[in-house]
């Protein structure tokens, strides 16, 4: 019975971090496009495609470059990108780059 417990436990803290974003936080520049390309893409394998980007401090052309790689793949898959605390300077880049409508991982940022 205890075993059945823990099971049901481990299954409801699996469903609940399922549902939780992957931070990504600091900049999201050229100086970090690596190291972010191989987290993301580590966080896409396991299933990932919410992104919280409220810790965001900068943003640059590789980063909107990474954000429009993370729709791609996810777009791929069969599955949809979702990006939650978009800051103002990810949304000034993104406008800038024409892609504030057309980036479909946005979600009503801009409504």
């Amino acid at each position: 019975m205890e075993e059945l417990a823990h099971a049901e436990i481990a299954r409801g803290i699996g469903a609940l971090l399922a549902d939780m974003p992957t931070v990504i936080d600091g900049e999201l520049t050229i100086y970090r496009a690596a190291e972010l390309r191989h987290y993301l893409a580590s966080r896409l394998e396991a299933g990932d495609g919410h992104f919280d980007l409220s810790g965001v401090s900068e943003i640059d052309g590789a980063g909107v470059q990474l954000l429009l790689a993370l729709d791609a793949s996810l777009t791929a898959a069969g599955r949809q990108l979702q990006l939650s605390g978009v800051p103002q300077c990810v949304a000034d880049a993104l406008a800038a780059c024409g892609l504030d409508t057309g980036l479909r991982a946005v979600p009503e940022y801009w409504a």
